[in-house]
């Protein structure tokens, strides 16, 4: 690795060390903010996970919806009803949690 690669390495690392350090330098306004996500967050899979627990029967018992959705009440079929929420909104909520990293 030549002088040249190893300082862009460093360059890119410490960038990311920087932004991190951002959130930490501020923390009244950021962590409150933060807090506002998780509990944003929170109250979302709650509220769908909830939902989703009854979708596979107004189905009519649809073959592709038990992909995604319980099927019945075994403990893996419960942890559709978390997963599945908590990852759509952390596609919504990634977009927004880097842009205010980026301040």
């Amino acid at each position: 690795m030549t002088f040249y690669e190893i300082a862009i390495l460093y360059k890119g690392v410490r960038s990311k060390t920087d932004s991190f350090q951002k959130i930490y330098t501020n923390k009244g306004d950021n962590m409150k903010s933060l807090k506002q996500y998780t509990l944003v967050g929170i109250i979302f899979v709650i509220i769908v996970g909830s939902i989703w627990h009854f979708v596979y029967e107004w189905s009519g018992n649809n073959f592709i919806v038990g992909f995604f959705f319980p099927v019945n009440e075994s403990t893996w079929e419960h942890m559709k009803l978390l997963f599945f929420p908590m990852l759509i909104y952390s596609f919504f909520a990634s977009d927004a949690v880097l842009d205010f990293m980026s301040r």
